[in-house]
C-alpha cells in the first residue's frame, strides 16, 4: 500500500496487495489521517461495489467529522452505485468533488 498526500487529500492506493489486506492497512493507518480527505484509488483493481461496502463504515465516520472519502473506480456503472459512496472514475474526478464538497461545507450545506 502507498500513501501520498496531495493538495488537500491523503490517496490511499492499493498497490500489491489483496483487499481484505488493504483495508485493514487502511484502518490501521486511518487515525493518523483524520485531518485531511481521504481518496481510495482503485482505479488499477477491478473492484465492485461489494468491496467498497467493506469501507462504507469507514468512510461515513470520516464523512461525519467534515471531511471527504473518495473511491476513484473504473470501469463500473456510476448509475448502480450506493448513494452513500462518492466514486470517481478518475483521480482528477475525485479532486473535484472533494473540492465541490468543501464549497458545500464552507456554505453551511
Amino acid at each position: 500500500m502507498t500513501i501520498v498526500l496531495e493538495g488537500n487529500a491523503y490517496i490511499f492506493s492499493i498497490a500489491n496487495l489483496d483487499v481484505t489486506s488493504f483495508l485493514n492497512e487502511v484502518k490501521a493507518n486511518y487515525s493518523t489521517h483524520l485531518d485531511h480527505n481521504i481518496i481510495v484509488d482503485f482505479q488499477e483493481e477491478n473492484i465492485d461495489f461489494d468491496v467498497l461496502e467493506l469501507f462504507s463504515d469507514l468512510a461515513a465516520q470520516h464523512i461525519a467529522m467534515r471531511k471527504s472519502f473518495v473511491f476513484v473506480v473504473k470501469d463500473v456503472d456510476y448509475n448502480e452505485a450506493p448513494d452513500h459512496l462518492n466514486i470517481a472514475p478518475t483521480l482528477q474526478e475525485a479532486f473535484d468533488i472533494i473540492q465541490m464538497e468543501d464549497i458545500e461545507r464552507d456554505l453551511g450545506f
